[in-house]
């Protein structure tokens, strides 16, 4: 697994978090011409990681928006409270990023010991995500009626399936 692999996982993550019901309908337009290419330097991992990660939230939160129909006053307490939830489940993906980034540079000759480790940091990176969600949802009820509440958990869940799949889709079994 070479940088242009996870820079390619990473923005494979992204087209399928980018195909939601907000990306869908605009695929009813006409194509726009694409522009030549420009010949740009290379970006670092971590600046590709950093312009998918704002790209990526950014579209997120229209999906969110799209998908859930809030009054004035929800989307006043509503979206102050995603925001925070927003940041807070960023630093749990710092850590899925960092894996992932070590992982692509161990690939070749993965031991025992390195394995064991993998799943052990991915698992609790699961886990801090389950509690995170755990968290939100007691927050998200003080503002909103429970179907609401409900509602949000399986938009985001859904959106982080898509984006896990692509990852899932890009990153390469451990070699035996």
């Amino acid at each position: 697994m070479t940088r242009h692999t996870i820079g390619s996982a990473l923005w494979v993550a992204l087209a399928f978090a980018c195909m939601t019901p907000v990306a869908a309908s605009a695929q009813e337009a006409p194509a726009q011409p694409q522009p030549a290419p420009r010949s740009q330097p290379e970006l670092t991992i971590d600046q590709e990681i950093a312009m998918v990660r704002s790209l990526t939230e950014a579209q997120r939160q229209a999906t969110v928006a799209a998908n859930l129909v809030l009054t004035d006053t929800e989307s006043a307490k509503f979206w102050p409270i995603y925001r925070e939830y927003r940041l807070e489940v960023a630093k749990i993906n710092d850590k899925l990023i960092a894996l992932i980034k070590d992982y692509s540079e161990n690939f070749a000759a993965v031991t025992d010991e390195k394995a064991k480790t993998y799943t052990k940091d991915y698992l609790a990176t699961q886990k801090s995500r389950v509690e995170l969600m755990s968290k939100y949802v007691g927050k998200y009820d003080k503002v909103l009626p429970p179907v609401k509440t409900a509602r949000a958990m399986q938009i985001e869940s859904k959106l982080d399936a898509l984006v896990d799949a692509g990852l899932a889709k890009t990153i390469p079994l451990v070699r035996p």
